[in-house]
């Protein structure tokens, strides 16, 4: 830190700082010796010693003068200062002994007078360095004590410092593990996000249910109101007027007194009402016998469609079990075939061509005694099995088990080169699709003959339109059946020339014998590999047409409750009611109109579920029905494990709702009415996924589609079956 020199300091040129000064007094020291030695070689011997011990006595003078300078600093000039003054340097020997008649007692006499006026000037130096020195340690005692606080204020920050570089540290590895949280807070509030938006449609829903039964409770208050308006007034009137009780009692026992009386007016007048009522009820009660013997009629017409129908269907589980038992030995045929053809492969040298020949006239007999075609069962054998299954105790489990206790295969079977047919013993064989054709044909007019009137016919319209819905989808199933079966054919007659190229160069040097029986053994694989497709062929085709009658009446069936529902749900926001209250009268109103007539479809409904389930049974765990298997599960109404790992949020909640909803249904088993809430919830269900809250119709899967539809169904069914 830098000081302003004095005033002091400024007039003497010559001052300075004591570290400057130091250098200056010791070349003064060094000059004034000079001059002593020059004056001592000048002297006389003489005087020489006194003069001698004058300039010792200066110099040892000057010594103490100076080493307290020298050596504390300030300290040496203030003791200067203290021991001489101008006059005391006057008045000593050296200056008062000089001669001045010698020339260099003269000069150093003038040296010395000289050297006075130095030191007084020194002097005054040293008293504002005396009063600088003190300023400076005052300055230097605040600097001690600020830097003594900054030290300190410095060891503050410095343990602040490693605080805060531990928290930064801390705060960085929070920061990572919060990284990695934030992550998982992402994924969180996205599932946070759409459970709030399924709240908030809960919500919504919620709303709507409060708002409809504030309507209500308005409506009723209103009604009230309207009723005991005359009363509300007298009541808030008894209020205001609490002292007069005896004024209120008299009034409250006039106005009874007319009460009895209107009272007793609305008595005669309902009585006179109900009386004309139950004449009416007499007169609809007639009317009513007089139409359920109409529609008894028109039942029996039903019913015996119906049992038409069961026997068609039931003729055709006949020919799927042929179908499926013939298939067995085909393909155990070809499993023994192909063995028999890998044996001949690998061991093309060993043997003889009369062991080849042997196997080759095998296949040929088997080939004769086994025939191709349709498999169909005759009328007549379909007859009597009808006549043994008609008695419910005596009837028969149609399980794929029993298809070698009814049929024996193999016994009394023809072979023609130039048809297309096979079949068991004593039964009568006709092509797949002709056959199929002209039984569905023969009974369109059978089912036309037997109806009655125009009225009849619109009534069965529903069936003759299963029925010829069934018949479109085998018309387009068998198309492109024959398409396929096209393709297949081209792909076997590909692969038959590569086997006979094979077989040629295996086989060659056998001679013609060999070349004609590898050709019957040719002939003889792709007949059977013709025969397996075609029984292929016909199976899907049975499995496709039932699953397509069985969705036509499940649809039928689920439009028709979804219609009655939207009727409660429009009737509910048009009264201000209870739609629940609304949708029980209108099942029960249906219930009373076409009861028999829905107990006929719903039944057909869960036959055909049967035959699937039977079909289900069969085909399950067979590489080769893979395709029937989805399709007839997903008619079943049972859910796709594989889609049930890809479904978006909706699904999934859609999936969860109706889970919740049959769990509510075995809960509540004391509740009389659970099976139509049970219903009203199913079609809730279906009316929020056709009009939802916000945006378009949902996207639902198929699987999840066809289950609530069953659900519907077997629903409905349950309700007219308790009726």
């Amino acid at each position: 830190m830098s000081y302003s020199q004095s005033p002091q300091a400024q007039a003497y040129p010559n001052s300075g700082s004591l570290q400057q000064q130091q250098p200056l007094r010791e070349n003064n020291f060094i000059q004034n010796q000079q001059i002593i030695h020059e004056h001592q070689s000048s002297v006389s011997p003489l005087n020489q010693h006194g003069i001698q011990n004058n300039a010792n006595n200066y110099v040892r003078d000057y010594i103490q003068t100076t080493q307290p300078y020298q050596g504390s600093g300030l300290g040496g000039i203030s003791s200067i200062k203290n021991e001489f003054s101008g006059n005391q340097i006057r008045d000593k020997t050296v200056v008062n002994n000089l001669d001045p008649s010698n020339p260099k007692d003269l000069q150093l006499k003038n040296y010395l007078t000289g050297m006075e006026d130095k030191v007084l000037a020194q002097l005054t130096l040293i008293d504002t360095l005396t009063l600088e020195n003190s300023k400076l340690k005052t300055a230097q005692s605040r600097m001690e004590a600020t830097n003594d606080q900054y030290k300190d204020t410095l060891k503050k920050m410095y343990l602040k410092n490693q605080e805060q570089e531990k928290l930064i540290e801390q705060m960085r590895r929070d920061y990572k593990d919060r990284d990695s949280d934030y992550d998982k807070l992402n994924n969180f509030n996205q599932e946070l996000n759409n459970d709030l938006k399924n709240i908030l449609v809960d919500r919504e829903i919620l709303e709507k249910r409060l708002v409809e039964g504030d309507k209500k409770y308005d409506y009723d208050i209103k009604s009230l109101t309207a009723q005991l308006g005359d009363k509300n007034e007298e009541l808030a009137d008894m209020k205001k007027k609490i002292n007069q009780v005896l004024e209120i009692k008299r009034r409250l026992e006039e106005e009874n007194e007319t009460l009895k009386f209107s009272l007793d007016n609305q008595r005669q007048k309902t009585e006179a009402e109900i009386r004309e009522k139950q004449i009416k009820l007499e007169q609809l009660e007639r009317a009513f016998q007089e139409n359920m013997e109409v529609k008894n009629q028109e039942i029996s017409g039903y019913q015996d469609k119906i049992r038409e129908a069961e026997l068609e269907i039931r003729r055709l589980m006949d020919q799927n079990k042929n179908y499926a038992h013939e298939l067995t030995v085909l393909s155990k045929d070809i499993r023994y075939r192909d063995y028999q053809s890998k044996q001949m492969q690998r061991s093309p040298n060993k043997g003889s061509g009369t062991q080849f020949r042997q196997t080759l006239n095998q296949s040929r007999q088997f080939n004769n005694t086994q025939g191709f075609g349709s498999g169909l069962v005759s009328d007549e054998v379909y007859e009597n099995n009808n006549q043994q299954q008609q008695n419910p105790l005596q009837q028969q489990d149609y399980q794929p088990q029993n298809l070698q206790e009814n049929y024996e295969y193999g016994q009394g079977q023809g072979f023609d080169g130039n048809s297309n047919q096979f079949g068991g013993s004593n039964l009568n064989f006709q092509n797949t699709g002709g056959s199929q054709m002209a039984r569905m044909s023969n009974n369109g007019n059978r089912s036309q003959i037997q109806t009655k009137g125009k009225s009849n016919q619109a009534k069965n319209s529903f069936l003759e339109s299963i029925m010829d819905l069934a018949e479109k989808n085998q018309n387009k199933r068998l198309k492109q059946l024959l398409m396929d079966l096209w393709k297949n054919k081209a792909e076997l007659k590909r692969r038959d020339r590569q086997n006979k190229v094979l077989v040629n160069l295996k086989y060659g040097g056998q001679g013609d014998q060999g070349g004609q029986g590898q050709g019957s053994q040719i002939k003889g694989f792709e007949q059977m590999s013709q025969k397996n497709n075609e029984v292929l062929i016909q199976f899907s085709s049975f499995g496709d047409s039932i699953i397509g009658i069985m969705s036509y009446t499940r649809t039928n069936i689920s439009n028709l409750a979804f219609e009655i529902f939207g009727k409660s749900i429009q009737q509910a926001n048009d009264k201000q009611l209870n739609a629940l209250n609304l949708f029980m009268a209108n099942m029960s109103e249906i219930k009373d109109k076409y009861w028999k007539g829905l107990i006929l479809v719903l039944e057909v409904y869960s036959k055909m579920r049967r035959v699937l389930k039977d079909l289900y049974n069969y085909i399950n765990h067979k590489p080769q029905y893979d395709e029937l298997h989805q399709k007839v599960q997903l008619s079943l109404g049972k859910l796709d494990k594989n889609q049930a790992d890809l479904r978006n949020n909706l699904n999934k909640y859609l999936e969860s709702t109706i889970a919740h909803t049959i769990q509510k249904k075995a809960i509540d088993k004391l509740d009389k009415n659970r099976d139509f809430i049970f219903l009203f919830r199913l079609l809730t269900i279906k009316y929020r996924i056709r009009y939802p809250m916000r945006g378009k119709e949902f996207k639902v899967d198929l699987d999840l589609e066809i289950a609530l539809d069953h659900k519907i169904a077997a629903g409905l069914k349950t309700l007219l079956v308790q009726n």
